[in-house]
């Protein structure tokens, strides 16, 4: 009712009331209002050109305002992001670039997979694997650090990856060189000592440069040649950021492709940091070097492995002066081995293998990152004729309990001997469920030994790394053929073996899910020795080829 009063009394005086939350003027079909309403006393009419250039000048001076507001906030945002980067570059070790590179390439991974992966289109599939590689490779290069370990792992399993992803194999020697300025202030930092003050001699070229640390030959005023290791002044800023990263990348990829995937990230996590704490490394070589001197096997006697000294008085949680080894070199280098040493590649292979073996089985500790810059080969020192193996880099080393051991070891036995229902028994104490249609029980046994296995009345063929049927997956060897009622092979069209291929990874990734769900009984001591038998094999084909 006083809405209306006041709005009959504004009509009555010739008034339009102006709302507060209007324009005061506004253009109606090419007419001007001068007020909001109209009425029968004053109709509407053409804007005068003082009032049009009015308007103008209003509309002018706020786009005006607004560009000016706009600038000035680029120009803020500028200096925010650069002073950001600055810090980030000079004082924070490039902590926050990377991470940033790592989520952002980590996202458009698992995009590019799940737009353009297509089950049905072989090229399609290809050029997805290779986009991926790719990337990864970059990250790892562009980031180093722990993401170097990183690449490490994933190259070192060529075998059994797409072959796109190959080329991560190139990580093994990518860790860029720390300067010696960088060196020498570790040292001093650790040490209240320059490396002059401690070494008589100290070579400033390093002769080795890995993803956490750096290798520097010295000489002691004993006159013992050693080996320094210096951390990298900010892996243990990276390894934090780092591996937090990873653990937020495997929850996108678990809830992506549908697959319990951190489990265990908590766990690899925590064992990849240890490597960072050369205290722990040091009380790790210290323990298998026992080992390797006290409890060694039977066909080990004589000095066939050899761990080197730790000199502990010289070593700190970023430092480690250990023994150098003359006259080591890498157990892949072959023609090394041949022609410069004069050892039989064959025999040292054994010897590796025996040597892992009995990390495993007899004294529970074992080397999971035994690359092959992390195993050398020398003359035995008492015997040049013989070969010796040893051993370094023992920061990723895991212990494996009794009860485990003997588990494990029942396991190969089930598989040596085709025994199933033993498979079956130690699988499921582990929480994995391998199924009634012997094709859960075919994965894992292929999975352990790392060839064909196809448990009683399959045939195995060593040196196979997959089975039949599961190399007809990815279209190996056997993938073009089947057998009809006869026993004959028959050529498959592309069409069948398309069919096929897709039956067989669908029904890999439904056996993985059964297997990964009771994921809290499984050892997690599985996964670091899965991945060193891995690399031990993959190390073993390429010495033997």
């Amino acid at each position: 009712m006083l809405l209306f009063r006041q709005l009959r009394r504004d009509i009555t005086r010739r008034q339009v009331t102006l709302n507060v939350f209007q324009p005061k003027y506004q253009y109606s079909n090419l007419f001007f209002c001068k007020r909001r309403f109209s009425t029968a006393y004053e109709p509407i009419r053409h804007a005068s050109a003082t009032e049009a250039s009015n308007v103008k000048d209003v509309v002018d001076h706020g786009i005006a305002k607004k560009a000016r507001r706009g600038a000035k906030y680029t120009l803020i945002m500028g200096g925010v992001l650069g002073s950001v980067f600055i810090w980030d570059y000079y004082f924070n070790a490039r902590t926050l670039s990377r991470n940033t590179r790592t989520v952002w390439n980590g996202i458009m991974l698992i995009l590019d997979y799940k737009l353009n992966y297509d089950r049905d289109n072989l090229e399609k599939m290809n050029g997805v694997h290779e986009r991926a590689a790719q990337r990864l490779l970059d990250v790892c290069k562009k980031n180093g650090g722990l993401y170097v370990k990183a690449g490490q792992a994933i190259g070192i399993q060529v075998a059994i990856l797409p072959k796109p992803y190959h080329a991560l194999a190139q990580m093994f020697d990518a860790a860029e060189p720390v300067s010696l300025e960088a060196i020498r202030n570790v040292i001093h930092d650790e040490l209240g000592m320059w490396p002059e003050e401690i070494f008589v001699e100290f070579d400033p070229n390093p002769i080795g440069s890995a993803s956490i640390a750096q290798v520097h030959r010295a000489r002691l005023h004993t006159g013992e040649q050693v080996a320094v290791k210096v951390q990298r002044p900010d892996i243990r800023k990276h390894a934090k950021w780092d591996l937090l990263a990873f653990r937020i990348l495997m929850r996108i990829y678990e809830n992506v492709f549908d697959l319990p995937l951190t489990f265990a990230s908590q766990y690899i996590s925590d064992q990849i940091e240890l490597e960072t704490h050369f205290d722990h490394e040091r009380e790790n070589t210290e323990r298998i070097r026992n080992h390797v001197l006290t409890e060694t096997p039977k066909h080990l006697k004589g000095g066939v492995a050899y761990v080197p000294a730790i000199h502990s008085s010289l070593c700190t949680p970023r430092l480690l002066v250990m023994e150098y080894i003359e006259g080591a070199v890498r157990m892949t280098d072959v023609d090394a081995l041949e022609k410069r040493l004069g050892l039989d590649v064959n025999e040292v292979m054994n010897s590796v293998c025996e040597v892992f073996a009995a990390q495993v089985f007899k004294w529970g500790f074992v080397n999971a990152d035994p690359h092959p810059s992390n195993v050398l080969i020398r003359r035995h020192p008492s015997n040049p004729k013989k070969h010796q193996v040893v051993l370094i880099d023992h920061g990723l080393s895991i212990p494996l309990p009794p009860a485990f051991r003997y588990q494990y070891l029942t396991l190969w036995k089930s598989l040596f001997t085709n025994d199933t229902e033993q498979l079956k028994a130690v699988c499921k104490a582990w929480g994995v469920d391998l199924g009634e249609d012997g094709f859960g029980a075919q994965m894992m046994g292929s999975a352990v030994l790392l060839q064909g296995w196809s448990g009683p009345g399959g045939r195995k063929r060593r040196g196979a790394s997959q089975s039949r049927e599961m190399r007809g997956a990815h279209g190996g060897r056997h993938g073009t053929n089947r057998e009809d009622v006869n026993g004959s092979e028959k050529e498959l069209t592309q069409e069948e073996r398309m069919k096929r291929d897709l039956e067989i990874q669908r029904k890999m990734k439904e056996t993985v899910k059964r297997f990964l769900q009771n994921y809290e009984l499984i050892p997690k001591e599985l996964i670091f020795l899965g991945r060193s038998m891995r690399i031990i094999q993959a190390n073993n084909q390429v010495s033997v080829l």
